[in-house]
């Protein structure tokens, strides 16, 4: 989004070298282009113009300029960056699930009056695969799945819960999207400090020095995903308001130092190491990033997932061949391996399982790596030794038949070769008859 700055009293130049420097081809100074489809940056007050998509200012009336250029990062970052523009695509109140295309494509017809209704992107929303963490946490029904994830707009009070539960960045809440807040970290990071801070607050505040705040509606819209990321960016997390459970439980284990009160959390950044960037295309690696550079130690709420395999498990590859994620492997020794790192808790490997016997519970105690979940004994072809099925498979086809073929003990292609063998006799005499 292109971002126009206006001043409220007179030109600062340090901000003018700013905000090239750190945003180039993101801003303009004045008026210019087309209003509806840009943001109005002001520094100072006193400036209003609602034909722009979104108007935000800075205040500042006593600050230094180096605190200034601070907030101007942090604003500029979210802004050139933010979602709120896709709010007034012409087709969302009938339309509100949209994909990335009808997105874009939208963004070019036309607009409407500005809304905050969550959008729901189809292209990585794992509703079709059977997560429904989003539908089970709205508080109001406003979500069903009907093919795909539908938003019913009467029924929605933009609370952001939704958003907050999405583990892939599927639901967006426009009005301060994962890209928006993303690109207001990595702007507040754009100023060399020793010490910053964020504030999430739903309170009308003004915070001290150095502490960047944020006005939101709702902390609900707040999730795990984003505390990872301040944490891990060096930058210490401010949260007042009403705090719901989870993210106390989130705040207390992804943090070292804690204060919590019955509005309030503070939770100060202790890393070594801080994560470089983030990605606007990948949520969940974005997080696991996070927590790998935070080393936590705690994992409630963390929503980390974990997966038992119970002794009904024939290593068919259902799981393996059927999960989005690549999250399970089975090797040649009969070894069935999961990475959780790389697991959303879909469920689809516990859906697709024929014989039930994977169930999906929350991590007890953090573990990031592929680790061997399930083994068996491994049958081989009895006539050229290629791993064929486990024993437990093996088993399963004589009860399902009711006794022991000896066809059982052979591969496919060996099961060809005999009973082309049994018909025209031995494969190598007859091509050298040919």
């Amino acid at each position: 989004m292109k971002v126009h700055i206006k001043f409220a009293g007179q030109a600062i130049q340090s901000v003018i070298d700013c905000a090239k420097q750190n945003f180039p081809g993101y801003v303009e100074f004045g008026e210019g282009g087309d209003k509806v489809s840009s943001a109005l940056l002001v520094i100072g007050n006193g400036i209003a113009d609602k034909a722009y998509a979104v108007t935000e200012s800075i205040d500042s009336a006593g600050m230094r300029e180096e605190e200034l250029l601070f907030h101007l990062c942090a604003k500029l970052g979210k802004l050139s960056k933010s979602d709120a523009i896709t709010a007034k695509v012409e087709s969302m109140l009938s339309s509100p699930t949209l994909s990335r295309r009808e997105l874009i494509t939208g963004i070019k017809s036309g607009f409407r009056v500005f809304s905050d209704y969550p959008l729901v992107f189809d292209g990585i929303c794992e509703a079709k695969y059977g997560c429904t963490k989003c539908i089970d946490s709205c508080p109001e029904n406003a979500l069903k799945l009907e093919g795909a994830l539908k938003l019913d707009s009467d029924k929605c009070t933009k609370c952001g819960l939704c958003a907050g539960k999405c583990p892939v960045g599927a639901i967006q809440m426009p009005a301060f999207s994962e890209d928006a807040f993303i690109g207001m970290i990595e702007g507040m990071n754009k100023v060399n400090l020793e010490r910053k801070s964020l504030m999430l607050t739903t309170v009308e505040t003004k915070a001290e020095p150095w502490v960047h705040v944020e006005h939101l509606s709702s902390l609900d819209v707040v999730n795990t995903r984003w505390i990872a990321m301040t944490l891990a960016s060096g930058i210490n997390l401010i949260m007042q308001g009403k705090i719901n459970e989870e993210i106390r439980k989130s705040a207390q284990a992804l943090g070292r130092k804690v204060t919590e009160k019955e509005d309030y959390i503070e939770i100060e950044s202790i890393i070594e190491n801080t994560v470089p960037g983030f990605s606007s295309f990948d949520s969940w690696f974005n997080y696991i990033s996070s927590i790998n550079a935070l080393k936590v130690s705690h994992v409630e709420g963390l929503r980390i997932t974990d997966i038992k395999v119970s002794d009904t498990c024939t290593l068919c590859g259902a799981c393996a061949s059927q999960c989005p994620h690549a999250a399970f492997k089975i090797d040649q020794s009969g070894k069935l391996m999961f990475n959780p790192a790389e697991c959303t808790g879909c469920g689809l490997c516990a859906k697709v399982c024929p014989e039930g016997s994977i169930t999906l519970e929350e991590q007890k105690e953090l573990s990031l790596g592929m680790k061997e979940i399930y083994n068996d004994e491994i049958i081989r072809c009895a006539r050229c030794g290629k791993p064929i099925y486990t024993k437990k498979f093996y088993m399963h086809m004589v009860s399902r038949i009711g006794k022991e073929d000896p066809m059982l003990k052979y591969c496919n292609e060996c099961k060809q070769r005999i009973i082309y063998e049994s018909l025209f006799g031995n494969v190598k005499k007859v091509k050298k008859a040919i």
